[in-house]
């Protein structure tokens, strides 16, 4: 898991135990070193959140990492669930739903993109619970979504 994500992650209390290994053998396998990352990265269930935290932290200290700002957070999120998008399809609906969600929590962001995926969870919305008067099929939708996130992934 990239630093900036698990940050993301950890700001908006979505963060689990898991989370801080999977970014501890990244950085691993990014060549990075420390004496608390080596231990992190290999902790096995059951795992303790309050311990795996603790050594997050120093892991990040002994690293001499620095706190990424939050829009470099919320910029990192919104790629991986592009990302997502595009390698599982099965899953666009939901993700645009949290696209949605991150954009409009941060007006001002990007209006343009925030409108499109807008308009997008409106179109789910109108399948799933509305009259569908413009005859949306799942497919139509998901391949809008697709073709969105693929135009949006930098």
């Amino acid at each position: 898991m990239e630093t900036n994500r698990l940050f993301y992650k950890k700001s908006q209390c979505q963060i689990e135990a898991k989370d801080y290994l999977e970014w501890a053998y990244s950085m691993l396998e990014n060549k990075y070193t420390s004496s608390a990352l080596n231990i992190l990265a290999f902790l096995e269930e059951p795992i303790n959140i309050f311990e795996v935290e603790q050594l997050f932290q120093r892991a990040v200290a002994e690293l001499k990492l620095d706190e990424p700002t939050y829009k470099k957070q919320v910029n990192a999120q919104l790629q991986y669930l592009l990302q997502q998008i595009i390698t599982d399809k099965e899953s666009a609906i939901d993700n645009a739903y949290e696209l949605y969600k991150i954009y409009r929590d941060n007006l001002g962001y990007d209006e343009h993109k925030t409108l499109a995926w807008l308009l997008i969870t409106d179109m789910v919305d109108d399948f799933k619970h509305g009259d569908n008067k413009n005859n949306y099929t799942h497919e139509l939708i998901k391949q809008s979504i697709v073709q969105t996130a693929t135009e949006q992934l930098i």
